[in-house]
């Protein structure tokens, strides 16, 4: 939760990490070099043809330059150490279920 408030408060923006895929990926991606998508700007005036968004993007809309005011989000970076620790360890998704179950 500590880098998903953040987010969608947009007081960082989202930056994709190297090779990440899916959703947050391909928003994250958008948005030219130095710059992030400000996820509170998108749901606050989200596009009106969501498909056609990916195929004719609109970066100035929702793309931010990032700087001292609004930096790079971690999530990216924490993802990718989360499935690394999952690979490296077969453990791990037991834990997180285990956490998931406690604390719900």
């Amino acid at each position: 939760m500590g880098h998903l408030l953040p987010l969608f408060q947009g007081k960082t923006l989202l930056t994709p990490a190297a090779g990440q895929g899916g959703m947050l990926g391909s928003l994250g991606s958008l948005c030219p070099a130095g710059k992030g998508i400000s996820l509170q700007a998108f749901f606050q005036h989200p596009p009106q043809y969501p498909l056609e968004f990916f195929n004719r993007p609109d970066p100035q809309r929702y793309c931010r330059t990032i700087d001292a005011a609004h930096p790079a989000s971690g999530l990216f970076a924490f993802i990718t150490k989360y499935a690394q620790a999952a690979e490296n360890n077969g453990g791990a998704g037991m834990r997180f279920l285990r956490r998931l179950l406690w604390v719900n």
